[in-house]
This record gives structure tokens, C-alpha cells and sequence, in this order.
């Protein structure tokens, strides 16, 4: 999440550290992480299915200050069934408000 909104410049000395695996579903692939983060910056939200941690999948959402700059995330990390379906979509609507909110109260 917090790598989708992040400053061209910081992603690029990211990806070119390399990229690490840490489960069979991390991207690990230049092209392939590059067109989750244009989804994610799309979709408002990231999402991640077993991706870093194996028996997890998690849900999170960007804090941008008042001049639209990303300034942090949330997330919710749950057992991949518990995050799936409506489940998932009422999860995303608790973590938007709460996001609002936060953003409202930032200097």
C-alpha cells in the first residue's frame, strides 16, 4: 500500500534492491508488482492474499493528508475465509471511515 503512493523515485530504489520472496504468492517480478501497484493507486486499496505471511490475507486502505499525499495505511489481517465476498466489502467499508475520519484529525 504504502509503496503504490510512494514517490517514483523511492519505488524505483525499491524494486532495484531486488525483490524478496517470502511465500510462493510474493510478486517477485519487476513487471508484475509494477501493474499491482498501478491496481492498488486504481482501486483506492491493497490487498494481500498470502502474499508475505503464509495463512494470512489482509485488506488496507491509505491515509492521505488534505493535499491528497499518502501519510500512512490501515489494515485488517485475517485467516484468507474471513476476508472473502461481503465479508471483504464490509471490511473496506469500516477501514474507508476510518480513514476519513483519521484524515480529518491530521494536520
Amino acid at each position: 500500500m504504502l509503496l503504490a503512493h510512494a514517490p517514483e523515485e523511492l519505488c524505483e530504489r525499491v524494486i532495484a534492491q531486488g525483490l524478496r520472496r517470502y511465500t510462493p504468492r510474493t510478486l517477485v517480478d519487476e513487471g508484475e508488482l509494477r501493474s499491482e501497484l498501478a491496481t492498488i493507486r486504481a482501486q483506492g486499496y491493497a490487498v494481500d492474499h498470502e502474499e508475505f505471511v503464509r495463512g494470512t490475507s489482509s485488506v488496507a486502505v491509505p491515509i492521505f493528508t488534505r493535499d491528497r499525499q499518502s501519510m500512512a495505511a490501515i489494515s485488517v489481517v485475517a485467516p484468507p475465509d474471513r476476508l472473502a465476498g461481503a465479508r471483504m466489502d464490509n471490511v473496506l467499508r469500516v477501514l474507508r471511515r476510518a480513514t476519513a475520519r483519521i484524515a480529518l484529525s491530521a494536520p
